[in-house]
């Protein structure tokens, strides 16, 4: 698959024409900040983490104990909103740089993860944000768990010393769907550019997806999930 990103190589398991099963290599993830304390207007201050996983993750903990917002389809609007407004605060507080491509350099997509670590949701912009226009303050939440967005927090748990090389790490999303990774091995090669602490190295990821029947391929919103 070409992306933005680079080549993702993928490998799909078929039994009598249909996937049942599919795997891919990402791009190495690294973070770049942890727990960083954002203040957000509306909100108050967030701790926010950043991540690259193919493209730049902003990404907050606990968003059901320390921000009364359990990840439910019922909060999807609660979680949309918080979501949008700490992305946007991030974009400011927390400057990111591929160190390898310039031209990706900003926060595009943030994570909300629930106080158990293995469920989250992420927040996709549907439209222009405004501080001063709340109803631009929405999004749309990807019913998957997200392969990048699952990257992006196997790379934070490995920075932060809860997830070793090789450990499977299983990834619930908003609908109880999930995806299984795990850390294929660290590579330096981003490390003669990189300007953060070194102990949140790059790494390499493989995700493998859900069965057949959670296959989705939408065409009219020009996405793929996996």
């Amino acid at each position: 698959l070409e992306a933005p990103a680079g080549l993702i190589d993928i490998e799909a398991r078929c039994s009598e024409r249909k996937a049942e099963s599919i795997t891919f290599t990402n791009v190495p993830a690294f973070v770049v900040y942890d727990n960083e304390e954002v203040e957000v207007p509306s909100i108050g201050p967030v701790l926010v983490s950043a991540v690259y996983s193919g493209m730049w993750y902003a990404v907050v903990d606990d968003v059901d104990t320390k921000h009364g917002i359990p990840i439910e389809p019922e909060n999807g609007k609660k979680l949309c909103a918080f979501g949008e407004c700490v992305k946007q605060a991030a974009r400011q507080k927390l400057p990111v740089v591929h160190p390898e491509n310039p031209e990706i350099n900003s926060v595009s997509i943030i994570v909300l993860r629930s106080s158990t670590r293995d469920k989250a949701t992420v927040v996709m912009p549907n439209g222009g944000f405004s501080w001063d226009d709340p109803d631009t303050w929405t999004g749309m939440l990807d019913r998957s768990p997200c392969g990048t967005g699952t990257s992006a927090v196997m790379a934070l748990e490995q920075a932060r010393g809860r997830l070793q090389i090789g450990e499977k790490f299983v990834h619930s999303g908003i609908l109880g769907t999930t995806f299984e990774g795990l850390i294929l091995g660290s590579t330096t090669i981003l490390q003669d550019f990189y300007r953060w602490p070194t102990w949140s190295r790059p790494l390499l990821l493989q995700l493998f997806g859900p069965s057949a029947r959670s296959l989705c391929i939408t065409n009219g919103a020009n996405s793929l999930t996996l």
